[in-house]
């Protein structure tokens, strides 16, 4: 009982924790994982947070200069003894769509998921050697 209402106490000042706690389950269903995208000398680099998805469950597309990551992760199902007040867990469905620049490799995509995180690197095209030549009028 005590705890309940330190509970209680201790979101209502905290308006963000009292709006997510009205969120239906839809809602929570799908969400859109935080991305980092960098540009170096010689790729693009998109970092994604998914936390709680495996490999298995994330698939990345190419269409033409169009990125799309899009996954899902799976609900945790635990069974304790204590009882639960707050379970901030994502789970469900999740998608990133990004348009690279026209000199990215899309063929040559390499990714890794490791601890929650997807890595993607996108090498850039070889620039080709623009070939000047002077055009006769006749």
């Amino acid at each position: 009982m005590a705890l309940s209402l330190f509970h209680n106490s201790l979101w209502e000042d905290w308006p963000e924790f009292r709006s997510l706690e009205r969120r239906t389950n839809t809602e929570l269903q799908q969400w859109t994982p935080r991305c980092d995208v960098r540009e170096t000398k010689n790729n693009f680099k998109i970092t994604a947070e998914v936390p709680g998805a495996k490999k298995d469950d994330i698939n990345i597309e190419v269409n033409g200069n169009q990125l799309k990551i899009e996954g899902k992760v799976h609900e945790e199902k635990k069974e304790e003894d204590d009882t639960l007040y707050r379970y901030e867990r994502r789970y469900g469905s999740f998608t990133r769509s990004f348009t690279l620049p026209d000199e990215a490799d899309m063929t040559k995509i390499q990714a890794e998921h490791q601890n929650g995180i997807l890595n993607l690197c996108i090498p850039k095209k070889a620039k080709q050697e623009s070939h000047r030549k002077k055009i006769e009028i006749k």
